[in-house]
This record gives C-alpha cells, sequence and structure tokens, in this order.
C-alpha cells in the first residue's frame, strides 16, 4: 500500500512539473476558431502556414457542425472567430446580439455532388441508383447538406421516390465514410468532400440552380484580439484562397457578403412528436424483452458457479459501461453491417439490424447489458443458502430449484436490473446514431431527436417538450419499480 502511494504521488509529481519544462520560453497569443467539420482539412492546412510565417500566434481549432459551436457561442464560448457552414447559425447569433450581421463575409462556397464507388454502366442513370439502393445524405432536419440535397430532389422531382432510401448522418463526414465502407452504395457530399477520397468517383454534380446558394459564412467576434484579426485577413488573402481551391471549394463573391439563409426542411420544428416517443419505447420494450433472460442467464452463472475464465466473463459483461458508446456502436457496424460476416449471413435470411430499429434495439440492449447482470447477480447472491440446502433435502432437482427458489426470491432485482435497462435503453445515444443512423420514422428515438431539434435554431421548443416526456416516462418506470418491489418484499415478510 505504501508503495502504491509513493507511486501515486511520483505521477502527480510529474504532472505538476513537467508542464515547466515543455511551456515556451515566450507565451504566445490565442486564437480560437470555431468551425465547420467540412472545413477541417482545409483550414488544418492554412492555420498551419498562418503560424509558419507568425510563429508567436498559435491558431486553435474546434471543429462540430454548424449548430452545436453556435449554441455554445451563444452561452459565451471563448471563440473569436466562427466559420459556419449554414447562414442561418449565423443569423441566430445576430438575435441573440452575439455578432453584427453587418460583420459576416463569406469566405466560400461549394457544389453538391452523388459520388459512388463504382462508374455507371452506359444505360443507368444516377437517379435509378439513388432509386433502387441505400445511400447516405446528411440530415435535412439540421445538416446544411442535407438541406441543399432535399431542395435539390425536390427541384428535380425525385424526392418521393428516392428519400425511402436514404441513410441520414449527422454531418457530410460520416456519410462519406459510410459509402466508403461499403454500407450504402452512394452517397450525397460536398465536392471538398468528395475529393478526399480516392476510393469514390463523382457520378453526377447538382446545377447551382438545383439549390440555395452552398456558402460558408464567417465572423470575427468582437471581443476578439489582434491577432485574430490578422488570422481573419489571411483566410481572404491569395495563399488561403489558393488552398480552399486545392481541397475542392469554390471561390466567394467579390464583395464578400454572405448570400441569405438556407430553408429548412419543415420536418425540423414539428411537433408530431408521438411518433418518436412510441418508437423509443419500442426500442427500449424490446431490447429488454430479450436482454432480460440473457442477462439473468449470465447473472446465475457468475453468481453460482466457479469456473475458469470467470473473471474474463465479469469483464466482458462490464466493457459496454465503460467504453466508449461509440466504439460500441462502429464494432456492430462492422459486425453486423452489410460487410460484416454475421451481417451478411443473416441478410442473407431476411434479418437486418443495420440502420433498421431492430438494430436500435440491439445497440440499447448491448449499452444496458452491465445494468441489467449487476443487480441480478446481487440478488441471486442475497439468496439463503439455507433454503436452497432444505429444498434440496426435500427432493428439489436444479430445474426445480431455479424455478420455486432462486426466480421469485431474486424477482425484486431482476425488476430493478429491468428498470435500470429500460431507462438506459430509452436515452442511449452514441452507439445508436453510430450503428443505424438518425433516420425519421425508423431509427430516430427520443434522445436522437432531442439532438436533431437542437441543431435547428427554432428547435428548442420541440426539444424542451421531448425533454420533459422522456423524465416523465424514467420517473414513471421508476416509481413503478419500487411499488411493485415494495409489494413483493411485504409479500415475502409474511
Amino acid at each position: 500500500m505504501r508503495c502504491l502511494l509513493k507511486y501515486i504521488w511520483f505521477l502527480i509529481s510529474v504532472f505538476l512539473i513537467t508542464p515547466a519544462f515543455t511551456m515556451p520560453s515566450h507565451a504566445q497569443e490565442r486564437v480560437v476558431v470555431f468551425a465547420a467539420s467540412s472545413m477541417k482539412d482545409a483550414l488544418d492546412h492554412i492555420s498551419a502556414d498562418f503560424e509558419a510565417e507568425n510563429p508567436d500566434i498559435d491558431i486553435v481549432l474546434s471543429y462540430a457542425s454548424s449548430g452545436v459551436l453556435a449554441r455554445q457561442i451563444a452561452n459565451d464560448a471563448p471563440a473569436d472567430i466562427f466559420l459556419s457552414a449554414s447562414a442561418d447559425w449565423m443569423d441566430y447569433l445576430v438575435v441573440q446580439d452575439r455578432i453584427k450581421q453587418s460583420a459576416i463575409k463569406a469566405l466560400a462556397t461549394n457544389e453538391l455532388v452523388v459520388v459512388a464507388s463504382q462508374t455507371l454502366s452506359e444505360n443507368q442513370d444516377w437517379s435509378q441508383l439513388l432509386s433502387a439502393n441505400r445511400f447516405a445524405m446528411g440530415d435535412p432536419s439540421h445538416v446544411p447538406a442535407g438541406i441543399y440535397a432535399k431542395q435539390a430532389f425536390e427541384t428535380l422531382s425525385q424526392w418521393n421516390t428516392i428519400s425511402k432510401n436514404a441513410v441520414f448522418t449527422e454531418n457530410v463526414r460520416i456519410a462519406l465514410g459510410i459509402v466508403e465502407r461499403g454500407e450504402v452504395g452512394a452517397a450525397v457530399l460536398y465536392k471538398s468532400d468528395a475529393q478526399l477520397s480516392d476510393t469514390l468517383q463523382i457520378i453526377h454534380t447538382f446545377s447551382q440552380t438545383d439549390h440555395a446558394s452552398i456558402s460558408y459564412p464567417i465572423v470575427q467576434l468582437s471581443k476578439s484580439n489582434d491577432a485574430a484579426g490578422l488570422f481573419y485577413e489571411f483566410l481572404f488573402a491569395a495563399d488561403a484562397q489558393s488552398v480552399l481551391d486545392e481541397f475542392g471549394f469554390n471561390r466567394a463573391r467579390s464583395d464578400g457578403q454572405a448570400v441569405s439563409s438556407i430553408q429548412r426542411a419543415n420536418n425540423a420544428t414539428s411537433l408530431a412528436l408521438w411518433p418518436i416517443i412510441w418508437l423509443s419505447l419500442q426500442v427500449a420494450l424490446v431490447a429488454m424483452l430479450f436482454a432480460v433472460p440473457i442477462a439473468y442467464f449470465v447473472a446465475f452463472v457468475l453468481a453460482r458457479y466457479e469456473f475458469t475464465g470467470k473473471a474474463l466473463l465479469q469483464a466482458l459483461v462490464m466493457t459496454p459501461l465503460v467504453m466508449p458508446p461509440v466504439v460500441t456502436g462502429y464494432l456492430l457496424l462492422l459486425v453486423f453491417g452489410s460487410k460484416g460476416e454475421v451481417g451478411q449471413f443473416l441478410s442473407a435470411i431476411g434479418i437486418e439490424f443495420a440502420f433498421k430499429w431492430t438494430g436500435a434495439a440491439l445497440a440499447a440492449g448491448l449499452m444496458a447489458f452491465p445494468l441489467l447482470v449487476r443487480p441480478m447477480r446481487l440478488s441471486i447472491e442475497a439468496v439463503d443458502r439455507g433454503i436452497v440446502d432444505a429444498a434440496s433435502t426435500l427432493g428439489a432437482n436444479k430445474w426445480t430449484l431455479f424455478r420455486t427458489v432462486y426466480l421469485p426470491l431474486s424477482l425484486p432485482g431482476i425488476i430493478a436490473g429491468g428498470v435500470l435497462g429500460f431507462a438506459k435503453s430509452l436515452g442511449e445515444f452514441g452507439a445508436t446514431i453510430t450503428f443505424v443512423s438518425n433516420i425519421p420514422d425508423e431509427t430516430q428515438t427520443i434522445s436522437l431527436a432531442i439532438y436533431s431539434f437542437l441543431q435547428s435554431p427554432n428547435g428548442d421548443r420541440a426539444a424542451f417538450t421531448l425533454m420533459l416526456i422522456s423524465i416523465a416516462i424514467a420517473l414513471g418506470a421508476v416509481l413503478l419499480s419500487e411499488m411493485v418491489s415494495s409489494h413483493l418484499n411485504k409479500k415475502a415478510r409474511l
């Protein structure tokens, strides 16, 4: 124990002392840039060039969706420059009195394309490919690329035909990754993102008249320092604009004025929430229906038997609780996706999980599994051994013991685990969105819907409504569990 304490103090000392040796000899001015994810590669290159010319300035780049970044800025995030993929979020910050409309300029523009892993045959049209196969695109409820794509499809009178095959993603980079892995046959991307892939080919470029102008507005916040002003000006200089050209972006209008806001899909702020609630309950209930029996069996084995590999089994059971949910979702996609061995086998017999509500139930059940096993195991271990021995003496076999002793006496643990698992399934997010995406009426559960609504400047009301409903459902489930457990305990004492 003493050695362990010495080791801990040693690590703390190293942690405290190391910064003194790694700190630069002179202080650098920091410029914090909040930028849309689709600008990452180009902006990384531009910032490196700027820092090479200005070693006293440190450019700190934070990438996320435009909506997430705008809301953070509205809540006083320390950003000096904001580069958005949507003029809507600039308007949001103007309304929040964080920026001035006159300070917004357009840094670059882009084009919308359809990409696929293989070229089209002579008799095949790009729209036929999308009509016959699943394809990825940004979520049209809040992702700018998805909004532009839906506008283009509606202009061409194709949305009603192909929307059933669309897999909605949280940004174009996720759509790019899905089509590169072969999970879908095509994707609708920005031209700048399509150029990042060596395996995909552009099979169609939408006309600029098919959708609103794709613009990247940028603003320097009023509280920023002089160094931020230098980097802001550098972004419009010839060298930086050449880098943007190299990465597939187009030049903005010569006057630098940002274009008007794009029109979002009507369902971005829709209050038709019952389908979302019902789907969430369906996913959680189905997840528990299949997970509870398996969890009880595992809990019984861990509680009553000693065997080689028991510690490994315990670790595997608890792994979903400590592993990042996104990792779990990605592993599920690799195993049960169209390219996975298990996924291909199941697909051949008509069972699909990836991008289906059944996959959401699978992800929810797996993430909730540790919360099911733990209380069940404790309740089984708490069964009085004397009762078991007495029943055995009276001739009860193992099945009779399980049915008449273990199962009834461990029922409170089963209920507690089931409620915990149900609540976890109801709120599952990371594994679900990675494995089955965020598809309305198919995989969009309450947590995914709240996330989508929060990406829309006008989605606060719907998000708040869903939040209250999810709290009510969770509290109701816990109260019901307590009432049943209390009744069972009173019955046991009698």
